[in-house]
């Protein structure tokens, strides 16, 4: 079994990467629109997403121990909310680009395209960092990571097709 460190880790890990995947694939949403909405529009729908996520996937967590306990504790919630937040936390990393292109820095256009562009990247990054952290070599690692990237787009696409 692993220590809870790398378990921790791993799960902190596992709720960033997918909630990038879901925020990447809300922003994919609107920039597919035949008349793309203002940015601004796709921050609000990145954040609702991801606060909706936050709730959802904290509510799951919680109902194991709320029958355990068969009670609802304020340690349990704040253990949850700080367990969830990296759900939260990668909703900046679309952001960003957008705001870019609802305060007029960038075209709209470019801000889509950069907001899905940094957000795969910050996943492929991810994915190399943890590749590494495991002492995998240099050219595994990249194959990895470019795997990973590969099945990551394909569940962006998926889920942006099924939504749109």
């Amino acid at each position: 079994m692993a220590e809870p460190t790398t378990w921790a880790y791993d799960a902190a890990v596992t709720r960033a990467f997918y909630g990038a995947v879901v925020n990447v694939a809300v922003v994919t949403v609107f920039a597919a629109e035949s008349l793309q909405p203002p940015p601004a529009r796709a921050i609000g729908g990145v954040i609702v997403s991801a606060v909706i996520l936050f709730i959802a996937h904290g509510f799951a967590e919680l109902v194991p121990k709320i029958a355990r306990a068969g009670r609802l504790t304020s340690a349990d919630l704040w253990t949850v909310g700080v367990d969830e937040f990296p759900l939260l936390a990668v909703a900046a990393i679309p952001i960003v680009p957008l705001a870019l292109g609802a305060t007029g820095v960038l075209d709209q256009s470019a801000a889509y395209r950069l907001s899905v562009g940094v957000t795969l990247l910050a996943l492929f990054l991810l994915a190399i960092g943890l590749c590494r952290r495991e002492g995998l070599p240099w050219g595994r690692t990249l194959a990895a990571g470019f795997a990973i990237l590969a099945g990551t787009s394909l569940v962006i696409y998926l889920e942006a097709l099924i939504t749109h």
